[in-house]
């Protein structure tokens, strides 16, 4: 994927260059290719690449496989009981109504 980006960005960078260096339609210059050929060429193998990883991954097999829970050992009174919480706690908490209104404070004129 590397070769690829830089082979990309030396094709935007220096067209003519790229064109010396890779084109293979150079010394037909009526096809009017400037690179595009090569630059074809690395884009769909970097596309058929990602297609084969890409089924390759799909075809790959994942298998669980859960394991029963182990069973818990019970033995003769061992028995544990669950906490008994209150349900109302009526010796710390008593709801106080104000029989008056409470009124905001004034100023002071």
């Amino acid at each position: 994927m590397m070769k690829n980006t830089a082979l990309l960005v030396f094709y935007q960078v220096n067209t003519t260059a790229f064109v010396e260096a890779f084109c293979v339609n150079k010394f037909r210059p009526q096809l009017h290719c400037d690179g595009k050929c090569k630059l074809a060429s690395i884009i769909k193998e970097k596309e058929q690449k990602e297609a084969a990883e890409t089924l390759a991954s799909m075809q790959t097999e994942t298998v669980f496989i859960e394991q029963p829970a182990a069973p818990l050992l019970h033995t003769a009174g061992a028995h544990i009981q669950p906490a008994q919480y209150p349900t109302r706690n009526t010796s710390l908490y008593r709801f106080l109504l104000l029989s008056r209104t409470d009124k905001p404070p004034q100023a002071i004129a």
